[in-house]
């Protein structure tokens, strides 16, 4: 099975679904630092750096009949600029492994 990894940040879902036997040939996001972390991690997969919305055609030679995922994951919460006004540790998911 092929991989396109969307949004994939320094690439972590890649990682897990290398993990799972997939082979990750794609890694699109727009941070080029993120990027750059992908490619030291990642040497073997094609990493682009971008802005999904501009891109018109995503070209990738995948053998005919190749199952095909692509998967992308939301921004991870230490580095996302979502919710900065009122985020707190008290609202934090993590809480309870925060508070010791």
């Amino acid at each position: 099975m092929v991989g396109i990894d969307l949004f994939s940040g320094a690439g972590g879902m890649s990682l897990g679904a290398i993990a799972s036997g997939v082979e990750v040939k794609l890694a699109i996001d727009s941070d080029w630092h993120a990027t750059a972390t992908y490619k030291a991690n990642h040497p073997e997969v094609d990493v682009q750096t971008c802005d999904i919305a501009s891109l018109k055609d995503i070209k990738i030679s995948i053998p005919t009949a190749t199952q095909t995922v692509v998967f992308g994951s939301p921004p991870c919460q230490g580095f996302s600029t979502s919710n900065q006004r009122t985020r707190s540790k008290d609202k934090s998911i993590l809480r309870g492994s925060m508070d010791g």
